[in-house]
């Protein structure tokens, strides 16, 4: 396949090179859309990469404020966003509409799986019943994650935070490097300000998988939400493991007697154990952050704990070693 593909590496090469320029158009090149002989602009992320004037670009981009845009120099393409050329977007209002009240706009840094850019948003400040919601709801309503509960200047989309935890849990890659990928996309040189939004990044993600686990227990479908899950309600069970009414056949074990009976009866054996560190290396760091799933899943709340260890210290069960 290498021999075979080697013999059209210069036709590759070509087109490769042909992406970096006009793609064959005249110099300076007409808008493909009002034909104007203005600065030329393209997007790298549309299907169709047109060479557009900046009105024609903020225009056909008012859905799409992600796309990574590039300016034509007369000698190269260069980088630009969309915040660079003037666009904003409405929140809390259909396309195309406005606020009746609107507020100043402000920046918002914006992590997706296409890189991070400024964009340029306006908060919804209507007073109409129904319509009155705190930024984070609004910017949840767009599918992007608020890094903050007030005031958020930064956010992630749900589709990165979907891609991170799958790639976290496929690859066993460390969140710094993913991060450290996506500063690189958007500033691999080094030669723009840099972004520090790691923290932020952590914090979400943190949340996202504990939102993501409430959902898949069913915790979004039931009146009272998180606070009306029961004990255990988002531990999953083990699919290997024998479980009456869902893997197990109620009569499985009579057909292995003729063939071992007298192992017949451990064909069904469930095993419990659990692998526990109990050397407490990170004893002295202590933790001051509550957890999300306290007596959810797998492990007991800290209230039961206490209070069975309690009664333990009353009983004289304490160990002395």
């Amino acid at each position: 396949q290498i021999e075979e593909w080697s013999k059209y590496r210069d036709e590759f090469t070509d087109e490769l090179a042909r992406h970096k320029g006009l793609m064959g158009l005249p110099d300076p090149p007409p808008c493909e859309l009002c034909l104007e002989l203005n600065t030329i602009y393209r997007c790298l992320d549309c299907f169709f990469r047109h060479m557009l004037c900046q009105r024609c670009t903020t225009i056909t981009h008012q859905s799409d404020p992600l796309h990574n845009i590039q300016k034509w120099t007369g000698e190269f393409f260069t980088r630009i966003t969309l915040h660079d050329l003037g666009a904003t977007y409405q929140l809390g209002h259909r396309p195309g509409e406005t606020c009746a009240m609107p507020p100043a706009a402000m920046d918002l840094t914006l992590f997706d799986v296409l890189g991070i850019t400024t964009v340029c948003i306006r908060y919804c400040s209507c007073r109409e019943p129904g319509r009155q919601r705190p930024p984070r709801v609004q910017l949840l309503r767009m599918r992007w994650f608020p890094a903050t509960l007030k005031q958020p200047g930064t956010a992630f989309t749900f589709r990165l935070l979907d891609f991170l935890h799958k790639l976290q849990t496929r690859s066993k890659i460390n969140l710094y490097d993913v991060y450290a990928t996506l500063i690189s996309i958007h500033n691999a040189s080094g030669l723009s300000p840099p972004i520090y939004s790691y923290n932020d990044l952590a914090f979400a993600s943190c949340m996202w998988v504990d939102l993501r686990r409430v959902h898949r227990g069913g915790g979004a479908h039931i009146d009272g939400r998180f606070n009306a899950l029961a004990p255990g309600s988002l531990a999953i069970d083990c699919p290997a493991c024998p479980h009456p009414g869902k893997n197990l056949v109620t009569n499985s074990v009579d057909q292995w007697v003729h063939l071992w009976p007298m192992r017949a009866s451990w064909v069904n054996t469930l095993y419990l154990s659990m692998d526990a560190n109990f050397k407490l290396k990170q004893k002295e760091r202590g933790f001051s952050d509550p957890p999300l799933s306290n007596g959810l899943a797998y492990m007991i709340s800290d209230a039961i704990l206490k209070t069975h260890l309690a009664e333990c210290a009353s009983k004289g069960l304490t160990s002395e070693v």
